[in-house]
């Protein structure tokens, strides 16, 4: 049987490091790394669609323990593609535990918008 996490590219170009990893058949963990911002944000987008448009996922579980920054950018990415998940069906669930994260999304009053926690252990429960 195939990974389905190989269904899904990794992508690693300058400020961004995207891992994916599928600890079981139903469920895709992305691990970001970096910046996520204007310029790297498609770079996640592009990952997270491809992630959808593979079909075989009941859990996408978004890890931006990583993230050093997070901008409207990829705030609008992760926004985009919890709506297209639940249109799929697809839990998606982030980890998120620092400030460059968790300030912007209060920040924007969104901390309720996301099914955020603090380990991926916890995300996938």
């Amino acid at each position: 049987m195939t990974d389905p996490a190989a269904q899904v590219p990794s992508v690693d170009r300058g400020a961004l490091s995207v891992t994916a990893a599928s600890p079981e058949p139903s469920t895709l963990v992305l691990a970001v790394d970096g910046e996520l911002d204007l310029v790297t944000a498609p770079r996640l987008d592009a990952v997270l669609a491809a992630a959808v448009l593979v079909g075989r996922h009941t859990r996408v579980v978004v890890d931006l323990t990583g993230v050093s920054f997070l901008g409207v950018a990829g705030i609008t990415a992760l926004q985009r593609h919890r709506a297209r998940t639940d249109e799929h069906g697809i839990a998606f669930r982030l980890v998120a535990t620092g400030r460059p994260v968790l300030r912007p999304l209060a920040l924007l009053d969104l901390e309720d918008a996301f099914d955020v926690h603090p380990t991926v252990g916890s995300a996938l429960r």
